[in-house]
């Protein structure tokens, strides 16, 4: 906001803290002279916030709201974090009508639109929907399966990012626990037990991490440091962080949905010297169990707890993986399946703003080369892979990126 010449203040329980340190109010700072007031979802129920709203010197100035990551009103709004709620309530305590805008790059058509209309309280022909395609030509979707389980401290599925031959493509790993992440940071280490320089090529980013740690662990990457190479991260890092970019991320587990899929590979940097990858590893289940989430009637988590026990499978299972994932799991095309999601079009014209006409997008490939499409789309490797004998950084084998058994 700044860097566009607007005053801005970000209110959140982080900027809380330290502004009380230097006894300072942040709501009082904003009800005057600040164009961009930033909020997180948890302040909007507070007692300071009720009194800004209330006070006609800020109601006055008051002319818009806008919501980002608006998908997560259907997510983390639904369950998750209640506070999301607040979202859709707060137009109402405001005396005037203002117009409120969303904006996304992950919300899937029908169910998911209609639930963050709801949310938003946007009413049937009072607003407009504009919906850009979220396809990204330049990565390449590669899709493996496991060979050892998310529990295991076994992660040689990996061995191919540290191996000499490959070079240090900076990679970002995504985890869905901090032991696991734990775990896959030793494993590592071991693997790079002669690098003098392992502690900083191999890190870590959790909110457990002290503060101080993991803002020196996104400084040694957004200054290119040669010796930094790969993060191992839960979701914090794929929401709400401005994160530096990355030429390879890596999803070891399939996530709840694609919604989390995209965000995550996200953080995929966009240079023309530079192919990047978004790698999803799923279990030796997932199929399965993508096959049974489609297979149920009920929808996904809506299912009463005693019939989901007399179930073929638990709870917890039926809770974890939703349909838009299990359709992706299953689909011969993932491009295609993601498309039919997200509503993408195919001939979409190209944006005609300042910033994409400096850094035009790729054009959509005509003939997709997504894993799934792909001559082996199993995840095994090729007997007669060139990678394997040395003789490429990073295979290219029948245009399909794969690693060494």
């Amino acid at each position: 906001m700044h860097s566009a010449g607007l005053t801005a203040v970000a209110i959140n329980a982080d900027t809380l803290t330290s502004a009380r340190k230097t006894k300072r109010s942040l709501y009082e700072d904003i009800e005057h002279g600040v164009s961009m007031v930033l909020l997180s979802p948890e302040q909007l129920k507070s007692s300071a916030f009720e009194k800004l709203v209330n006070k006609p010197s800020f109601k006055e100035r008051l002319c818009m709201m806008a919501v980002d990551k608006a998908h997560l009103l259907n997510t983390w709004g639904q369950s998750f974090r209640k506070d999301f709620q607040q979202i859709g309530w707060v137009r109402a305590r405001f005396q005037h009508s203002i117009p409120i805008a969303a904006v996304t790059a992950t919300l899937q058509v029908g169910g998911p639109t209609d639930r963050v209309r709801k949310f938003l309280r946007f009413e049937d022909g009072r607003h407009h929907v504009i919906r850009r395609s979220n396809y990204c030509p330049d990565i390449k979707l590669i899709f493996h399966t496991m060979k050892n389980g998310l529990e295991s401290s076994n992660f040689s599925d990996l061995d191919w990012i540290v191996d000499s031959r490959a070079g240090r493509r900076r990679t970002l790993i995504f985890l869905g626990t901090v032991a696991a992440g734990f775990c896959a940071q030793i494993y590592f280490w071991k693997k790079l037990a002669d690098d003098p320089h392992r502690a900083k090529r191999v890190r870590m980013f959790n909110a457990v991490n002290h503060k101080h740690y993991n803002d020196e662990t996104l400084t040694l990457w957004r200054k290119n440091d040669p010796d930094a190479q790969i993060i191992i991260a839960t979701s914090i890092l794929s929401v709400g962080i401005d994160a530096p970019t990355f030429d390879d991320v890596i999803i070891y587990g399939q996530p709840s949905d694609t919604d989390e899929f995209i965000q995550d590979y996200g953080r995929l940097r966009f240079m023309k010297s530079v192919s990047p990858h978004a790698f999803l590893y799923v279990t030796k289940s997932a199929r399965t169990k993508a096959e049974q989430v489609l297979a149920s009637k009920l929808p996904v988590g809506k299912e009463p707890l005693k019939q989901a026990l007399h179930a073929s499978r638990s709870p917890l299972e039926l809770d974890s993986l939703q349909p838009s994932m299990a359709k992706l799991i299953l689909s011969s095309c993932k491009v295609a399946q993601l498309d039919e999601l997200y509503g993408n079009i195919l001939d979409e014209l190209p944006c005609s703003c300042l910033t994409c006409q400096a850094q035009p997008r790729p054009r959509r490939k005509e003939v997709c080369d997504c894993s799934g499409v792909s001559k082996h789309s199993d995840g095994y490797l090729p007997v007669q892979c060139r990678w394997q004998q040395g003789q490429h950084s990073l295979c290219a084998c029948d245009q399909f990126v794969c690693h060494a058994a």
